[in-house]
């Protein structure tokens, strides 16, 4: 579970994108994404998600992404978007749905996805600039598009909001999540 908040983490709070801008590049939620599968496959709850309502649903709208593939206006970019950018979701939500089975695991991811949104605003205090008319973002990775800034922000609020009312509002955990 410690690798699945620490993939979540990553994932969300874009961390790799802004150690890579100084370091090279991090390979990290890549290297957990390989065995967090490896985990599902051991476990033998794979099948099971994949069989599942939620997972028959997502393997049957990954097969109809492909098969959109020769009629979209730009059959290039979806042909990127299907096979390079939906297999990294389409892992991550088979590897939360198969390896999250207690109340407790969905505790602690909404407390990775916390610390996630916590991660991006403190990226935000040392690397962040406004743009015209009232619009931030940072100059590093994705988070430099305004519009992707607030999308994280407005996602992560409610995993924020969980984590304060579980510690309240007035303690220190509470004050570090709000």
């Amino acid at each position: 579970m410690i690798l699945l908040g620490t993939y979540i983490f990553l994932i969300y709070s874009r961390a790799p994108e802004v150690i890579g801008a100084y370091v090279g590049a991090l390979h990290l939620p890549m290297i957990l994404m390989g065995i967090l599968c490896l985990c599902c496959i051991v476990s033998g709850s794979l099948s099971e998600t994949l069989s599942s309502r939620p997972g028959m649903a997502q393997l049957a709208f990954t097969a109809w992404m492909v098969c959109c593939i020769p009629l979209s206006v730009w059959p290039g970019g979806s042909f990127h978007t299907v096979f390079f950018v939906w297999p990294p979701a389409f892992i991550t939500f088979v590897v939360v749905a198969a390896l999250v089975s207690t109340v407790k695991d969905s505790e602690r991811l909404a407390r990775s996805m916390a610390l996630g949104v916590v991660a991006i605003l403190a990226t935000y205090l040392i690397f962040g600039h406004r743009y015209g008319a009232g619009r931030a973002g940072t100059s590093i990775g994705t988070m430099g598009n305004p519009n992707l800034f607030a999308l994280q922000l407005l996602m992560g609020i409610p995993f924020c909001l969980y984590r304060v009312s579980l510690s309240g509002i007035m303690s220190l955990k509470g004050f570090f999540y709000s």
